[in-house]
């Protein structure tokens, strides 16, 4: 029998006060947490359709120059949009947050966004 994880800091909650998340989203240990859940979860709703669709197409694009004769600039300027994406809109699977809770997923994001801008600019500078 496992104590829940705070769907945001993904603490352990155990006796604590549990802030539920509206339409069954999952539970967080303090108001804050709940404020940031939320937060991410509209933000996530709103933008995630046009962020994965970015992202194929930025991965495509890329594709396309590392394995045809179009230049591997092109492709890194790809990645390079691809990774700022990923900075500005860092969104995570389901499995990531239930693994390791929203705010570290937020913070892979992050820093998976900023590896894919240095592989872009590498790209470029070749």
């Amino acid at each position: 029998n496992h104590m829940p994880r705070c769907l945001y800091c993904h603490k352990e909650i155990g006796e604590a006060p549990i802030f539920q998340l509206d339409n069954g989203g999952g539970f967080c240990c303090s108001e804050s947490c709940k404020k940031e859940a939320a937060a991410y979860m509209a933000r996530s709703r709103k933008y995630k359709g046009w962020y994965l669709l970015m992202i194929i197409l930025s991965l495509g694009l890329w594709a396309c120059a590392f394995f045809s004769a179009l230049s591997l600039s092109v492709g890194g300027t790809a990645l390079i949009v691809c990774g700022v994406l990923g900075i500005l809109f860092p969104f995570g699977p389901r499995w990531a947050i239930d693994f390791l809770g929203m705010e570290r997923t937020l913070r892979a994001g992050i820093y998976f966004g900023t590896f894919l801008v240095v592989v872009g600019i590498l790209s470029v500078l070749q």
